[in-house]
C-alpha cells in the first residue's frame, strides 16, 4: 500500500527510501502540523487511501499532536505515542478533552440539532406511555429492579437520579450522552474525520430503535449509560493493553452495563465483532499488526467473558441473599429465563430470519431501498476481500484474512440477536435490537476505511445523510402519533371513568376489582407508517396498566387488579 511522503509543504522529506520502511512503520508515522488549518485538514487526509495505512490517530494521538502545536513543539521529531507519552497527555483531562471538543464540537452540535428534529415532541410535550407508572413513583432502594429483574445497575442509576423518572430532565441528559456514545464508538476505530463522526453519532443517536430508549418515563439514563459503560470498557482495553488492571476494570464496566439491562449482552458481542471487522479493514498484511490486533481482541474477549461471569456470580449472590424471585413471580421468571439446549435450533432459525429481514427487507428506507443495509454490507465485504487479495504480500495471510471474514459473517446474526439465543422469551423491541443501530452506523465507517477514491467517499456520505433523514422522519412521526395517542386514550379513559362512577354506588373506603374485556380499537391515523419497535407507538391503556390509569383519572385508589376467581366471575 502506498504512503504519501509529505502531508504539508514544509515537512522535510524522508531520509531513507520508501521501500526500506516496513508496513508497520508506514502505518504508525504521524505528520507534524505548523498551522492550525493544517491540523484541521487531518479530517480529509485521514480517509485518503494513500494516508490510511499510517495516519489513523486515536483521541490520545490527536491530543498529543494538538498539544505539540499549542506548546510550540510542532517541529519535534514525530514518534509513536509511547506509554509514557500517554501518561503525560492524560495527566490533565482538560488538556485532553479540550482539543477533542474543539475538533468535534461542530459534529456534536449538528448531531444535537438533528436530535431536536427527531425527538422534538418528547422535549416540548408530555407523552404518556404504559410505563409512566411505576417509573415516576419512588420505589425505594433496592427496588423490584434488583429483587425481581436482577438489574442492580439500573436500580443504582434510578437511586442517583432521585429514585424516580422525570422525562424532560432525563431526556435532556440522555441525548448528549448518546451522542457521546457515538463519538466513543468512532474512537474505537481511530476515526477522526469530523464528517464521519457526525454521521456515526447521528445514526447512533436517532436510529428508530433509540426512540424506544426514550419511551419510558425514567429509563432514559439507564439505557444510554448502559451503552456508555460497555463502550468505555472496550475503549479502556484499547488504550491500556499493557496494564495489569485493564481487564479487571473493563470486566467491572461490562458487568455494570449488563446489570443495567441484561439484553446489553448482545451489544457487548456486537461491538467486539465490529472491532474484529474494523481491525481486518485496517490490517496491512504484516505479521506484527496481526499479533497486536490479536492481542487486543483477546483482551476484549477476556473482559467480556469476565464481566459476564461476574454478573452471573453477583446475580447468584443476590438471589441467595434476597431469595429466588423467579419462584414466585411470573414477571421475574420471564426476565431471568434462560434457554435450554432444545431451544437452540428453533431460536437459531428465528435469528437467521430476523437477520435476513434486517439486511434485505428493512422498512426504514422505503420500499425501493429495503435492501440498503444488506447492499452496504456486501459492498464492504467485496472491497475488503479485494484489498486483501491485491495488497497482502503473503498468500498465507490472504487465506487467513478471508477465513476470518467468513467466520465473522457467520457470527454476525447471533451477535446481533444474542438475547434471543440466551432467552427464548425475549420479545422484539427497539431497546433489545440496539446492536443493529451500531452495526448500521459501522457500515459507512467501514466503507470509508477500505474504499478508494472520492467518488466512493461522497457516495457513502450521501447514503449516510439519506439514512439520517429517514430516521428523523420516522422518529418525528412516532413522537407525533404518540402525542395524538395520549390525547385519544385519555379522552377514552375519561369517558370510561364517568361510566364507572355512574354505574357504582360509591362507598367510602370501598374498592372494586376491575375486569377489562378487550381494548378500544386504535384509529388508523394512529398507526405508524414504519414499525420502529418503540414503546412510543404502543397503547397506554393496556392490561397491566389499566388500573393505574383509571385510578389516576378518578383521583382515588378505587380499583385494583382482579384475581383469577374474580376474572372468571366477571366473564360469566
Amino acid at each position: 500500500m502506498r504512503a504519501r511522503a509529505n502531508h504539508c509543504k514544509n515537512e522535510k522529506p524522508l531520509q531513507r527510501p520508501k521501500q526500506e520502511l516496513t508496513a508497520e512503520a508506514q502505518r504508525t508515522r504521524r505528520p507534524s502540523f505548523e498551522k492550525p488549518s493544517r491540523a484541521l485538514r487531518l479530517c480529509g487526509e485521514f480517509f485518503s487511501v494513500e494516508a490510511l495505512p499510517r495516519c489513523a490517530p486515536s483521541l490520545y494521538d490527536f491530543a498529543d499532536i494538538t498539544l505539540d502545536y499549542l506548546k510550540g513543539n510542532a517541529d519535534r521529531p514525530q514518534t509513536d505515542v509511547s506509554a509514557t507519552q500517554v501518561q503525560v497527555v492524560t495527566g490533565s483531562w482538560v488538556e485532553v478533552l479540550g482539543p477533542v471538543w474543539r475538533r468535534y464540537r461542530v459534529s456534536v452540535i449538528a448531531s444535537f440539532a438533528v436530535n431536536l428534529l427527531a425527538f422534538g415532541y418528547l422535549y416540548f410535550t408530555y407523552i404518556y406511555t404504559n410505563h409512566v407508572f411505576p417509573n415516576i413513583i419512588d420505589q425505594g432502594f433496592p427496588s423490584f429492579r434488583t429483587r425481581l429483574e436482577g438489574r442492580w445497575g439500573s436500580d443504582l442509576i434510578y437511586f442517583l437520579q432521585g429514585s424516580r423518572g422525570i422525562p424532560l430532565l432525563d431526556l435532556t441528559l440522555a441525548v448528549p450522552i448518546q451522542i457521546a456514545n457515538g463519538v466513543l464508538f468512532t474512537a474505537l476505530f481511530s476515526i477522526v474525520d469530523p464528517l464521519a463522526v457526525f454521521l456515526a453519532t447521528s445514526l447512533i443517536s436517532i436510529h428508530p430503535f433509540v426512540s424506544d430508549y426514550y419511551s419510558f418515563a425514567g429509563d432514559h439514563l439507564v439505557l444510554v449509560l448502559g451503552d456508555t459503560l460497555i463502550l468505555a470498557a472496550f475503549w479502556l482495553v484499547r488504550q491500556r493493553m499493557r496494564s495489569f488492571w485493564t481487564v479487571p476494570l473493563a470486566a467491572v464496566l461490562v458487568q455494570f452495563g449488563i446489570s443495567c439491562y441484561q439484553p446489553k449482552i448482545s451489544m457487548v458481542a456486537t461491538i467486539w465483532l465490529l472491532i474484529f471487522f474494523g481491525r481486518l479493514a485496517q490490517w496491512d498484511g504484516a505479521n506484527a499488526t496481526l499479533r497486536r490486533d490479536a492481542r487486543e481482541l483477546s483482551l476484549h474477549a477476556a473482559s467480556m467473558l469476565s464481566g459476564a461471569a461476574l454478573y452471573i456470580a453477583l446475580l447468584s449472590i443476590s438471589q441467595w441473599w434476597l431469595g429466588d424471585p423467579a419462584s414466585g413471580s411470573a414477571h421475574s421468571a420471564i426476565r431471568l429465563s434462560t434457554a435450554t439446549v432444545a431451544d437452540f435450533l428453533p431460536q437459531a432459525r428465528i435469528v437467521l430470519k430476523n437477520t435476513r429481514e434486517i439486511l434485505f427487507a428493512s422498512d426504514f428506507f422505503g420500499n425501493g431501498l429495503r435492501m440498503l443495509v444488506g447492499i452496504l454490507l456486501l459492498l464492504f465485504i467485496v472491497l475488503l476481500c479485494r484489498r486483501v487479495l491485491i495488497q497482502f504480500p503473503s498468500s498465507g495471510n490472504k487465506l487467513l484474512a478471508l477465513t476470518l471474514i467468513l467466520l465473522g459473517l457467520c457470527l454476525l446474526p447471533f451477535a446481533l440477536h444474542a438475547p434471543y439465543m440466551v432467552s427464548p422469551k425475549s420479545y422484539l423491541a427497539g431497546r433489545m435490537l440496539m446492536p443493529i443501530t451500531y452495526f448500521t452506523a459501522f457500515l459507512p465507517l467501514a466503507l470509508l476505511l477500505v474504499g478508494r477514491g472520492r467518488g466512493l467517499r461522497w457516495m457513502v456520505v450521501s447514503v449516510g445523510l439519506f439514512m439520517c433523514c429517514r430516521f428523523v422522519l420516522i422518529d418525528a412521526e412516532a413522537g407525533h402519533l404518540a402525542h395524538l395517542r395520549t390525547t385519544f386514550e385519555f379522552e377514552f379513559v375519561n369517558r370510561l371513568a364517568s361510566r364507572i362512577e355512574e354505574a357504582l354506588t360509591l362507598v367510602p373506603n370501598e374498592r372494586y376489582a376491575l375486569v377489562v374485556v378487550g381494548h378500544p380499537a386504535m384509529p388508523a391515523v394512529l398507526r405508524p407508517s414504519v414499525e420502529s419497535r418503540s414503546n412510543l407507538t404502543e397503547r397506554s391503556f393496556i392490561h397491566f396498566r389499566d388500573v393505574e390509569m383509571l385510578n389516576f383519572v378518578l383521583g382515588r385508589d378505587l380499583l385494583f387488579y382482579p384475581n383469577k376467581a374474580q376474572v372468571r366471575r366477571g366473564l360469566d
